[in-house]
């Protein structure tokens, strides 16, 4: 079956896939032409808000559970190490592109928010112990790729609702 016929039969089936093409708008299907899945767009600027704001919850979540004074300054030195890594996952990966892909963006920002993030924190003089490590790794995959498949998931339901239903 040749890619344009599985996509003819899934849109016929009800099952409409992900394209991965964005604008700067929140969430919506666009119109595809014949024989193609809708297209979702999601806002880039959205989605490094979303990867930020966890990044930040990762942070407040480590620094209460050791008792860590709840300064700004504190949190910023525990946060920017992190944020730099993810910041370095989405240019290399030109994450604007696709998001709330999973297999390349969402392993590709973890990986560079994990990795980065230590060296920068162990470069700063804080503390990189290997059960850091696996917790951060852990947390931050659950975080950053979590949310990627609940929204691709949100995403997918709308697009495949008939119009009619919609409000």
């Amino acid at each position: 079956m040749t890619g344009v016929a599985a996509l003819q039969l899934s849109h016929r089936l009800g099952r409409v896939g992900y394209s991965g093409r964005m604008t700067f708008a929140a969430a919506q299907p666009s119109e595809s032409p014949r024989g193609t899945a809708p297209v979702i767009r999601i806002s880039p600027i959205l989605a490094a808000a979303i990867d930020l704001l966890l990044i930040a919850v990762f942070v407040l979540i480590g620094r209460g559970s050791h008792a860590e004074a709840g300064t700004a300054s504190g949190f910023l030195a525990t946060l920017w190490p992190f944020a730099a890594g993810a910041l370095l996952g989405w240019l290399l990966g030109r994450v604007w592109r696709h998001p709330v892909q999973i297999r390349f963006t969402g392993l590709l920002i973890v990986g560079c928010t994990v990795v980065l993030g230590m060296l920068l924190r162990g470069l700063s003089g804080q503390l990189v112990a290997p059960a850091f490590i696996a917790v951060t790794t852990v947390v931050l995959s659950i975080f950053l790729l979590g949310w990627r498949a609940i929204a691709r998931s949100i995403l997918r339901r709308r697009v495949s609702r008939p119009r009619s239903s919609r409000a």
